[in-house]
């Protein structure tokens, strides 16, 4: 749906967007944020994948069984399932599930800034989006999965394409469909934070 966006508005609708997620303290919006940072990696041609999200959001919320707080909705032997504990834990796992999901959205390996600096920030962007990519076999050693996935991004031609193109410069020429596209998921992230605020402010 949004394949056709310029990377550079990609990166700089990450960023807007970025502070609205990790400031909210609601929990309900940060699910919100999450569900839209997913949706926008699918309608921009990131494949999304369930499973370690999954064991991601279990492996936290186990590791915030303790101490227990709030009111206790279950016990697993000597475990106390408690209110504060699924609580912490969805919103940390949140957290950092979102923030790789905006990040994927906002890096692409197509982005290339002037200069050499600029070019040093491309190659984090490629191998963010190459390592993201990598599905790991849990059955076989995991580093050195991780060694062969890089051996194989530094020879790879595409990186050596954008040594040749280092030099170019920077520019975006967002046409009316791209500037609606930043407005409107800048206006989403941002006017669910501020609503997620006004009872705050309010007291």
């Amino acid at each position: 749906m949004f394949k056709n966006i310029e990377p550079g508005i990609y990166f700089f609708t990450g960023i807007a967007i970025l502070f609205p997620f990790l400031f909210t303290n609601d929990l309900i919006i940060r699910f919100v944020f999450v569900v839209i940072a997913v949706i926008l990696n699918i309608s921009t041609g990131r494949k999304i994948r369930v499973l370690p999200n999954i064991l991601l959001l279990l492996g936290i919320m186990i590791a915030n069984i303790y101490p227990p707080g709030g009111k206790v909705y279950f016990e697993i032997g000597n475990f106390y399932i408690t209110q504060g504990a699924i609580s912490s834990g969805l919103k940390k796992s949140l957290l950092l599930i979102g923030s790789v999901y905006i990040s994927r959205f906002a890096v692409r390996k197509e982005l290339i800034f002037p200069g050499k600096a600029g070019f040093l920030f491309y190659k984090i962007f490629f191998y963010f989006e190459k390592l993201t990519e990598l599905h790991l076999k849990f059955k076989k050693n995991i580093i050195e999965q991780i060694d062969l996935k890089l051996i194989e991004i530094e020879k790879s031609t595409a990186l050596s394409e954008a040594t040749n193109a280092k030099n170019n410069s920077f520019n975006i020429k967002p046409d009316f469909k791209q500037i609606l596209f930043f407005i409107t998921i800048n206006f989403l992230f941002w006017g669910l934070f501020i609503y997620s605020n006004i009872d705050l402010w309010r007291s």
